[in-house]
Order: C-alpha cells, then structure tokens, then sequence
C-alpha cells in the first residue's frame, strides 16, 4: 500500500476550506484547536467587532484531524494560528461561541454574555429524516453567520 501524500492532502483541504472561507460573514480566520489533547481543524469569525475583538464563533471538524495532516497544513501555512481550548471548555460539536484572546479559547465573561443574549438568534433544525443530522444555524441581525 502507498504511503499516503500528507503535504497533497493538506493542500486539497486547505483548498476546501480557502472556499467556505470566503463564503463566512463576516469571513473568518483559518486555525487550528487544540483540545482535550487532540487537534481539530476550523475558522474563527469575528462576529461582534464593532462591540468585542475576542467574541468569535468557531466552526470545526467534528472530529480530530490526523497529526500527519497537522503536520503539513503548518508547513503549508506556517503563520497559521493554533488555539488551545482552556480546561473544562465543552467543544463537542461543530458550532461554537466563544471568547478569544491571544491563543486560547474560553467561554466568554459574564458582560459579554449578556450582550450576546441580546444580539444573536440561534435556531437548532430537528434531525432530519433523509440525514438524521441536527443542524445549529446562527443569525446576527437576520444574517446567517455559520456556513451551509
């Protein structure tokens, strides 16, 4: 069995995600989070800036991406950011809004709560029948942030 291209299987990826980056609005930053000990692949948007920098919705895999395919999306994209979730973040999931600083994840505090109580719409879909999936999209100001 040949063994496998992780430097073409990054480029391919990076190529995927480089297209549901640019339909992200606001468009969001490619990284990589570290979490539980395991690393996921994903985007964090901005998505109050004009109230606060460190609000970001994360979208990432559902599950783990291999450390060969790590690897080589880091020697792809060198400045690419890797996020360490902190202790005791629940990341199950592939939606989620967080606080950012520097390079950590963390839930947000308590004002930036309230505002988003206010400020953002979440509606979860049933599982449906043809893909038993369920389904969270996220609205700001009737816009859809997170991608189809």
């Amino acid at each position: 069995m040949a063994e496998k291209n992780w430097d073409e299987i990054a480029r391919g990826y990076i190529e995927s995600e480089e297209i549901s980056l640019a339909k992200q609005s606001p468009r969001g930053d490619a990284v990589l989070v570290e979490w539980k000990g395991q690393v996921y692949a994903g985007s964090v948007q901005r998505i109050e800036p004009e109230y606060d920098q460190e609000i970001v919705l994360l979208s990432k895999t559902s599950k783990p991406i291999q450390s060969e395919l790590e690897e080589a999306i880091l020697r792809l994209q060198p400045g690419r950011i890797k996020l360490n979730a902190v202790t005791g973040l629940d990341l199950e999931g592939m939606f989620h809004v967080l606080r950012m600083t520097k390079e950590k994840l963390s839930i947000m505090n308590p004002e930036q709560l309230r505002h988003m109580q206010g400020n953002l719409t979440i509606i979860t879909d049933a599982d449906s029948e043809e893909t038993s999936i369920s389904q969270t999209v996220l609205y700001k100001d009737g816009k859809r942030l997170n991608p189809d």
